[in-house]
């Protein structure tokens, strides 16, 4: 793949052997798959990052612990091609080349490389500093890869979903296409007096024969007031549709499985690694319970998510 349309050499993708930092800055953001450690951060960066992450970011990492590292490094702003802040790339598209070993991957003032070879690590390139894209539009989109990359790599994965914690403190995740109305019922259960994780990304992650759900801190449209650490058992998978009447309904094990691929971003662009895809989500299906639910705006679902 050329990197296209971000580079204006789209042939030349910078070397992971020859970088230079911003600086000696280093922060440790801290939550499931992590710790996630940014080393060569300037103080600007280091600090809006820490802005941005809050009680996520940990001082230090405990003895024996297996840290994701992450080398942030300078590139020039020239290396990029000007793009059209109003047609949508800037969020919405990404550009990847899948190897084998590693993933290299090209967004809007940014270019990463993520090495595959043994336990995941990472170096990511942008020419911001000072600049407000730094933390959210660069830095988290990179971010969101590198943690979907890392849940793989686990056996679980990151799942576009809206996430609800009941009364018996186990979680419901609502999972469809865009505008299939997660924001909407992460809306109705909040508004019914249920704990929302997210209405955008949840993490799942296997525990022995258990499924656990855990808030991811990157943007959504709700937001959770969960921090850092909050994970809960998983209890149902929903395939959502919007009705005008509330019930629930089986849903096939293919059709449940076709719609995680769909909503596990990032990875589900990556052939090479489908197969490890498919396994999690498998083994992830034979933990939990899967249905369809069939919602209305009245917000009267809430009564079957016991």
């Amino acid at each position: 793949m050329s990197h296209q349309p971000f580079l204006n050499n789209p042939d030349e993708f910078p070397d992971p052997d020859e970088i230079t930092s911003w600086g000696d800055e280093t922060i440790i953001i801290d939550f499931i798959g992590g710790p996630y450690r940014f080393s060569g951060l300037n103080e600007s960066q280091a600090l809006a990052l820490q802005s941005r992450f809050g009680d996520c970011c940990i001082p230090s990492c405990e003895e024996n612990s297996i840290v994701i590292d992450t080398r942030i490094a300078h590139i020039d702003e020239s290396v990029f091609r000007e793009i059209d802040r109003a047609n949508g790339y800037v969020y919405e598209h990404i550009d990847y080349s899948f190897k084998k070993s590693n993933v290299e991957i090209v967004g809007q003032y940014f270019t990463a490389n993520l090495d595959l070879d043994n336990t995941l690590s990472a170096t990511m390139w942008t020419p911001l500093n000072e600049h407000p894209w730094f933390p959210g539009i660069v830095f988290e989109n990179f971010f969101r890869n590198l943690v979907a990359y890392r849940l793989l790599e686990l056996g679980g994965v990151l799942l576009h979903s809206a996430g609800m914690v009941n009364h018996d403190d186990k979680v419901w995740l609502f999972v469809g296409h865009s505008g299939a109305g997660k924001s909407t019922i992460a809306e109705l259960c909040c508004n019914a007096g249920y704990s929302i994780l997210s209405d955008d990304l949840n993490a799942i992650l296997p525990d022995g024969d258990k499924l656990y759900v855990e808030k991811v801190p990157f943007s959504g449209t709700f937001r959770s007031l969960h921090s850092r650490g909050s994970r809960y058992p998983l209890k149902t998978l929903c395939r959502i549709v919007k009705d005008n009447t509330n019930y629930l309904e089986p849903v096939s094990n293919g059709e449940m499985l076709a719609l995680m691929v769909a909503n596990s971003p990032f990875i589900n662009q990556d052939r090479l690694r489908q197969d490890e895809l498919l396994t999690n989500h498998l083994k992830m299906m034979e933990h939990c319970q899967s249905n369809t639910l069939h919602f209305s705006l009245d917000g009267k679902f809430t009564d079957l998510l016991s």
